[in-house]
């Protein structure tokens, strides 16, 4: 046996698994930022509680704003910069969602967490493991949140919860596939990278926002199939 392509598959096993432990490590730190940010905001007096509740939109428009920056200048930033927009995003999610996550229960946040925990968890080490190509499913992915945005767009004005429902539940089973998606992803990137630690460090941080942002969605659609509102 070849001793120096059994160094270089070891060499390349670590670090694989040091680039994918970094990504689930932001992502971790990024979704504890945002709880944070929902606990201290829902703790707050009314006062302070009302004026987070009442830029909700500012915030919403800016994590787009932040997303979009990201995805761009991703080449040209340091390392540094995209962990400090990572961080920027995650507390502005938090602002964002105080108010939805605040109107229900302890007990179905809780829920709605662990069984995100569960379905993340699942999702992502099929996507790691699986022999099978997940990326001619993109473009169906694309095709659904389109659908998704569509459908909760007309549902503003018809305020169906029929629809809501079906929209939420839809919505669980698309992130959850997304999960898979974007773990194979993200592992392929790797293997593309120059062997670069400031290269790998932005990729890791831009891998850790699209898990963030599947994580999240999951958790909200499960809430909003919830009914233990406060």
């Amino acid at each position: 046996m070849d001793r120096s392509k059994v160094f270089s598959r070891t060499s390349v096993d670590v670090g694989l698994r040091q680039f994918m432990l970094g990504t689930y490590n932001y992502m971790g730190l990024g979704l504890a930022l945002t709880g944070a940010v929902v606990f201290l905001i829902n703790s707050a007096p009314l006062g302070i509680k009302q004026f987070f509740f009442g830029i909700q939109l500012i915030t919403l428009i800016a994590t787009i704003g932040v997303v979009l920056y990201f995805s761009r200048a991703l080449t040209r930033m340091s390392a540094l910069r995209a962990q400090g927009l990572f961080w920027a995003y995650a507390a502005l999610q938090g602002i964002t969602i105080a108010g939805f996550v605040g109107s229900y229960s302890v007990p179905a946040v809780t829920q709605a967490f662990f069984v995100t925990a569960l379905t993340f968890g699942g999702a992502s080490l099929y996507g790691h493991l699986t022999k099978r190509d997940l990326s001619s499913m993109g473009s169906l992915f694309m095709m659904g949140l389109i659908g998704l945005l569509v459908a909760g767009l007309v549902n503003v004005f018809l305020r169906s919860s029929a629809i809501s429902f079906a929209v939420s539940a839809i919505s669980v089973l698309l992130f959850t596939g997304l999960t898979a998606y974007d773990t194979q992803r993200i592992r392929s990137i790797y293997f593309q990278l120059p062997y670069d630690q400031e290269t790998r460090e932005k990729f890791a941080v831009l891998g850790a926002l699209s898990l963030y942002m599947d994580v999240l969605q999951i958790f909200l659609s499960l809430l909003r199939l919830s009914d233990n509102r406060d």
